[in-house]
């Protein structure tokens, strides 16, 4: 299902990913607002985020690495008003955010900000069981179904593969922890029962009586 929300048209307009991504191709613009804050290096051209967004065209996909960093050098109430306004904007196709929670302190609090303005925010988790990724994600459509899931994912070669978690059957865990019935003949060395022919012989038997 998560494959599905990315990739279906109209594209969904704000994606938050806590993790790490890895964005290639010709037609990428590198904006670099984090490594010279200072404005030490003047070979540089030094532009806000938001006079750069003002000047995207239509169909432009916009993707922020890091928000944490916007965070640092903007405050969280500028950050919050550009993505916003990004988000409103009709020309910008599609803005995907990653947000490296570990670099700030209040993660879940900041994340629930950004969680609430986005339209998909995803959260990759650690393994389990299975040696698939796992990836928790909340989607919200346009008639406003909000849609949370848990599924496991995998590359096959470049195809992105997702898989929904089935929940486990109550009733199946039970009867599997369930102690199997204990054959009292398989306990001792010797004999304890009698087979159906013996019970009979033993019922046909006249005993004596005194």
């Amino acid at each position: 299902m998560l494959r599905s929300y990315l990739t279906t048209l109209p594209h969904t307009k704000f994606v938050l990913i806590e993790g790490q991504v890895h964005v290639s191709g010709e037609n990428v613009i590198l904006h670099d607002f984090a490594s010279d804050v200072c404005g030490w290096d003047t070979s540089k051209n030094k532009e806000d985020l938001e006079s750069v967004a003002s000047r995207l065209n239509a169909g432009d996909v916009v993707i922020v690495d890091s928000l944490a960093h916007a965070i640092f050098q903007y405050g969280l109430a500028e950050t919050y008003r550009v993505f916003n306004l990004l988000k409103t904007k009709t020309g910008v196709q599609q803005i995907i955010t990653l947000f490296h929670t570990d670099l700030v302190e209040d993660k879940d609090k900041l994340s629930r900000y950004f969680e609430h303005l986005s339209t998909l925010s995803i959260c990759i988790e650690p393994k389990f069981i299975s040696g698939n990724g796992r990836v928790h994600y909340t989607y919200k459509k346009l008639g406003g179904k909000i849609i949370k899931q848990i599924e496991e994912y995998k590359f096959e070669g470049e195809e992105f593969v997702t898989q929904k978690i089935e929940k486990p059957d109550p009733k199946k865990l039970l009867e599997s922890s369930m102690r199997p019935e204990v054959d009292p003949e398989t306990l001792t060395t010797f004999k304890i029962g009698l087979t159906d022919t013996e019970r009979e012989s033993r019922d046909k038997l006249d005993l004596p009586y005194v």
